[in-house]
């Protein structure tokens, strides 16, 4: 089992999921630091991704689980294995229901507004990357420096509060993604990602090495391949483009 600190959207209202997703359970274990979420997927497929609710007597909230967003972190669950999320203790007595699932060969499963909530996030979080790898690659060709790309992310971010026709599962893709690269930047780490032994990304000893560069810029190449290894595994699961829906969430809270 994987476990994972979870990513919360607070609701302003109740909602109920229109349709059941199958062959998946919720069980609870409780701990003396709040409850763990056993969700287990009892399915044919890979669970790429998925949406809880959880219902408290405060309101409601959700908890999105997706390996595109936290990636390089979490991966998708397997045919008879599980994931187990710890919720804080206050969530003792709150009902948690599965909203939807992203399967592995593309289907969905549940209520197709909360699936629209999973594909809006990783649009969200696409949009950002691009903004972000844009910047590093000016960085590279001495266009740009590194204090100006964390200063093109806060700008970003700022701007955010003002983008109304934007739902708030996209937002709340694009406030985490870019807060989590400004992060990054300023304490000179790398973001995780997958590795795939048929496209490994050199580390930055290794860039300095063999294409003759400072640390400096071998650890912004690294860097910038590391997004355009993400970006490229957004696109490919469709998050370059949000799909159409007849079912589309409320952009506000």
């Amino acid at each position: 089992m994987k476990t994972l600190m979870f990513c919360a959207v607070f609701l302003g209202l109740a909602q109920t999921a229109s349709a059941q997703v199958q062959d998946l359970s919720i069980d609870r274990s409780p701990t003396s630091a709040g409850p763990t979420l056993h969700v287990n997927n009892f399915k044919s497929k890979d669970i790429d991704a998925l949406l809880l609710t959880v219902r408290c007597s405060e309101g409601p909230f959700e908890i999105f689980y997706d390996p595109l967003i936290d990636y390089g972190t979490l991966q998708a669950i397997a045919p008879g294995k599980g994931v187990d999320i710890k919720m804080s203790a206050h969530t003792e007595n709150c009902p948690a229901s599965a909203n939807a699932v992203l399967l592995s060969d593309g289907s969905q499963e549940g209520d197709p507004s909360s699936a629209y909530k999973i594909f809006a996030r990783r649009h969200g979080a696409y949009k950002q990357l691009t903004l972000v790898e844009h910047h590093l690659a000016l960085v590279f060709s001495n266009k740009e420096n590194i204090s100006e790309v964390i200063g093109a992310i806060e700008i970003a971010r700022t701007s955010l509060v003002s983008q109304k026709q934007t739902t708030v599962a996209e937002l709340s893709g694009s406030s985490a993604l870019l807060g989590f690269l400004e992060y990054l930047l300023k304490q000179r780490q790398l973001p995780h990602v997958p590795r795939y032994p048929n496209q490994p990304i050199p580390s930055v000893s290794e860039l300095a090495l063999s294409r003759a560069l400072t640390q400096d810029q071998a650890y912004i190449l690294c860097f910038d391949l590391r997004l355009q290894q993400w970006i490229a595994d957004l696109r490919s699961r469709g998050a370059a483009t949000l799909p159409n829906t007849a079912t589309s969430p409320s952009t506000s809270m």
